[in-house]
């Protein structure tokens, strides 16, 4: 399959986590809108990275066919012609919100250096769908003159402003290939009095249960406050009347002691990653 944006979204968590130094436990990575009210509900420092834009790469494009070589299960090689996956730009600003300017100052010189660091993404943290393409992930931190500059960000979201970094992300679509599963959003009933003011708000939200490498894992036990379910054959899983804001959820595999993870509501996505 070709690789979608939440396995983007984890790729760069990866490559934070891992290249930055960052404990899961004292940052978090989101991929949010750095909204007022989104900076005002977090509880500890984040690292945002802001999906602003997206546009195709045309210098990287490439149209003549490709033969790819395939063996066959008697052992004998044959060759089977592919459509280039196109070349798309993923426009990040990159952020760090804390209650404290130096922590700010500090983690974004952190993932600043990462980010420069590896303008090609390392293998270990490349999707597998991207894998399969053979097609590099590429990196860089862009100059104002590429877009729009932070601070016309920051006033278009109504928030005060943060030094903010520039992000260009060069990912392939494989024009090949279908989507096996359907699409699982976040769902919102909200409740209003009879004056129309907003009482209260729930959430339908919907992800996925992967390995490491991306793949969907089958059977996996889901645990939230009083509701247990496992991942269906994609992996999928639903959790329905939840509320806004950081929620803790809980899965556990083959009878292994439940392993934690935060989510928060409402979010572009909701996929946990086995460790």
């Amino acid at each position: 399959m070709t690789p979608v944006l939440s396995d983007i979204s984890q790729t760069l968590r990866d490559l934070i986590y891992s290249r930055a130094k960052l404990e899961l436990s004292d940052v978090d990575i989101s991929f949010e809108a750095p909204t007022k009210e989104w900076v005002n509900s977090r509880t500890k420092p984040a690292i945002s990275f802001f999906l602003y834009d997206l546009e195709e790469n045309t210098e990287l494009r490439r149209t003549a066919m490709e033969l790819m070589p395939v063996r066959s299960v008697g052992g004998n090689t044959i060759g089977v012609r592919r459509t280039p996956p196109r070349r798309f730009n993923l426009h990040y600003m990159v952020s760090a919100i804390s209650t404290v300017v130096e922590d700010e100052h500090h983690l974004l010189w952190r993932v600043m250096s990462a980010l420069l660091k590896n303008p090609t993404l390392p293998e270990d943290v490349v999707p597998e769908s991207v894998k399969r393409l053979e097609v590099d992930l590429l990196g860089r931190v862009s100059q104002p003159d590429d877009g729009p500059r932070p601070i016309d960000l920051w006033n278009s979201l109504e928030t005060a402003p943060r030094p903010a970094l520039l992000y260009v992300l060069t990912v392939p679509v494989d024009l090949e290939s279908e989507f096996t599963a359907p699409l699982v959003l976040t769902r919102t009933l909200r409740y209003q009095n009879i004056d129309g003011q907003l009482v209260d708000a729930v959430h339908h939200i919907g992800g996925r249960i992967v390995d490491k490498l991306g793949t969907p894992q089958v059977g996996v036990e889901v645990r939230y406050s009083a509701t247990r379910l496992k991942s269906d054959v994609n992996g999928r899983f639903v959790l329905i009347g939840v509320p806004e804001g950081e929620i803790a959820v809980e899965v556990a595999v083959d009878g292994k002691k439940p392993r934690s993870y935060k989510l928060t509501v409402p979010s572009a996505q909701y996929d946990l990653t086995l460790e």
